[in-house]
C-alpha cells in the first residue's frame, strides 16, 4: 500500500515538473524542478516516508 502511494506521489510530482517547465521562466523552472527531484529521491529511497510530511507550497509570484 505504501509503495503504491509512493508511486502515485512520484507521478504527481513528475507531472508538476512538466507543468512548471511549460509555464514558468526557465531559471525559475529549473530551480523548482530541482526541489521536485529531491522529493522524488526521498520517496524512492526512504521506504518509510510519511506522505503527510511532504508540503505543498504556493507558486511564487511572477
Amino acid at each position: 500500500m505504501v509503495a503504491k502511494r509512493q508511486r502515485c506521489m512520484a507521478r504527481n510530482l513528475e507531472n508538476m515538473g512538466h507543468v512548471i517547465l511549460s509555464s514558468l521562466n526557465h531559471a525559475l523552472a529549473q530551480d523548482m524542478l530541482h526541489e521536485i527531484q529531491c522529493l522524488l529521491i526521498t520517496i524512492q529511497f526512504n521506504k518509510c516516508v510519511n506522505l503527510r510530511d511532504i508540503r505543498v507550497f504556493d507558486a511564487p509570484a511572477i
